[in-house]
């Protein structure tokens, strides 16, 4: 996978580090809300506290939680772009690869077998880095099985490696 990354042109890495920033962007705003809670909780159980000293912590609270969805959001797209921009330099690649491909090596693999392999690898590859941000806690490749997914890793990494050659 390491391999790969180098098809990421400088505007993708750009991309991506901007998205580190804004994760972090985010976890901060996440991090104060405990605070802006805290806070509300005295003030309201304070006697003598005004609706207003109450009001103003509250839309505090509110401006972080939109400002870390605004974050997510400008992520989220940003991670898009950097996906879309990856696989496309990946079947770019791909397919330069097979174009040179002479009769002898054409008939190392069938057509649908080798469009099948780079079919599933691209939408592994895909899925992976879109869903960086999301928790792993479903697998990425449901109903096919680990034997497969190595093979597929093997032949379209090494197609991949060798078109960047």
């Amino acid at each position: 996978m390491l391999k790969l990354l180098r098809n990421l042109r400088r505007q993708e890495w750009a991309m991506a580090a901007v998205c580190a920033v804004l994760i972090l962007g985010q976890i901060y705003f996440d991090l104060a809300l405990p605070d802006y809670m805290s806070s509300l909780t005295v003030l309201i159980k304070t006697p003598g506290s005004t609706l207003s000293d109450i009001l103003h912590t509250g839309l505090e609270m509110l401006g972080c939680t939109l400002a870390s969805a605004v974050l997510c959001v400008i992520c989220g797209y940003l991670t898009a772009k950097v996906a879309a921009g990856f696989s496309f330099s990946i079947r770019e690649a791909v397919f330069h690869k097979i174009a040179d491909f002479g009769q002898q090596e054409m008939m190392a693999f069938s057509v649908p077998t080798g469009i099948s392999l780079c079919t599933q690898e691209h939408c592994s590859r895909t899925l992976a880095i879109s869903s960086s941000r999301l928790p792993a806690s479903k697998p990425s490749h449901s109903g096919v099985s680990a034997a497969s997914r190595a093979r597929s890793d093997s032949i379209v990494s090494r197609l991949v490696v060798s078109a960047g050659k």
